[in-house]
């Protein structure tokens, strides 16, 4: 029996390499982005942090939902041709 749980052979699967390091990059480059540019703007000290979190949540859950949706989009358009 294959020891590999189901979750990795699904990325593997699905993502080669080059593409699963892309969507590592972009998230980090994602999140660098929005909190430096949120930490201009936040409050100092415990509630600024909060702030700065839920902003890059809401950064990677975003890119997440518009990623997966185009990653979709791509697979139909190979399976039409």
């Amino acid at each position: 029996m294959n020891a590999t749980p189901k979750k990795e052979r699904f990325v593997v699967r699905h993502l080669d390499p080059a593409s699963r390091m892309g969507e590592i990059l972009f998230g980090l480059i994602m999140v660098l982005s929005v909190t430096l540019t949120a930490g201009l703007t936040v409050a100092e000290g415990r509630e600024g942090v909060r702030q700065l979190l839920i902003a890059a949540l809401g950064c990677n859950i975003a890119w997440g939902f518009i990623d997966g949706i185009m990653y979709v989009m791509n697979c139909m358009a190979e399976r039409s041709i």
